[in-house]
């Protein structure tokens, strides 16, 4: 299985369980939402980088990822639970562009 089909089907998995989760637990949407989001931010980037695992800034640079993760998830904490998804995919995506970006410049690309 390549690297895209293990990144599309764990994405997958992970929306659907946090949505079941949601559902199923609606008084704790947000927190629910939040490990979800940050599972898939974290992840996915990770799953990226995994095979740089060996360059020796590789944990500076997974550290300063979390760090920053974390502001932006103390920022960004009263839009939890979102209700559009239109609101979801485009900050998630500009989060993992910015991450990726910090990540390579640690690494030295």
């Amino acid at each position: 299985m390549s690297n895209k089909h293990k990144a599309m089907l764990f994405g997958g998995i992970v929306g659907l369980s946090g949505a079941v989760a949601a559902g199923h637990w609606s008084d704790n949407a947000a927190p629910i939402q939040m490990a979800m989001y940050s599972v898939l931010i974290l992840g996915l980037l990770s799953m990226a980088f995994w095979s740089d695992k060996s360059r020796p800034r590789f944990w500076m640079g997974m550290s300063l990822v979390f760090l920053f993760h974390s502001v932006v998830m103390y920022f960004i904490r009263s839009y939890f639970p979102f209700s559009p998804i239109f609101f979801v995919v485009p900050l998630g995506l500009v989060e993992f562009i910015v991450l990726a970006i910090l990540q390579l410049k640690v690494l030295g690309y």
